[in-house]
C-alpha cells in the first residue's frame, strides 16, 4: 500500500510538473507552500477513502461468508454503487478513446492519401516511360 502510495504521489507531482498552466505556477513562496499542502491534502484523502472502501469490501465479504440477513441485498447495492461509479469513467474513457483516433485519423490520413497516390503516379509514369523507351 505504501508503494501504492509513493506511485501515486509521484504522479500528482510528475503531473503538477509537466503541465505548464499558468494558474498553476505559484509566484511565491506561500503560493508554492500552499499547492504543496493541497496536493499533500489530496494524497491523504485518497489514502483515506481507499481505505474505508477495502475496510468496507472486507466487512461485507465477512458478513456474505457468514450469512448474515441483508447481506445479499447489501452486496447489491455496493455493486450498483461501484456499477454507477465506474459507468462514466468506462463511458468516457472509450469516448476519448475514439475522439482521438478519429482526429489522429483525419489529421494524417489526407497526406498519406496523396503520398499514395502521387507515388502510384510516378510509377505508372515511370512503367510507361521504360515501356516506351524499351520498344
Amino acid at each position: 500500500m505504501l508503494g501504492a502510495g509513493i506511485i501515486l504521489l509521484f504522479g500528482i507531482l510528475l503531473s503538477q510538473s509537466s503541465f505548464d498552466l499558468p494558474f498553476l505556477n505559484p509566484d511565491t513562496n506561500q503560493q508554492l507552500l500552499f499547492f504543496a499542502a493541497l496536493s499533500a491534502l489530496i494524497f491523504l484523502l485518497f489514502v483515506a477513502l481507499t481505505f474505508v472502501l477495502a475496510r468496507n469490501l472486507l466487512k461485507l465479504f465477512a458478513e456474505r461468508r457468514l450469512g448474515v440477513l441483508g447481506s445479499k441485498f447489501r452486496t447489491r447495492l455496493v455493486v450498483a454503487g461501484l456499477l454507477l461509479s465506474f459507468l462514466p469513467v468506462i463511458v468516457m474513457f472509450w469516448f476519448a478513446y475514439g475522439l482521438m483516433n478519429r482526429s489522429i485519423d483525419k489529421w494524417f490520413s489526407r497526406p498519406v492519401e496523396e503520398v499514395h497516390a502521387d507515388t502510384t503516379a510516378i510509377a505508372s509514369l515511370l512503367s510507361n516511360y521504360a515501356a516506351q523507351n524499351a520498344r
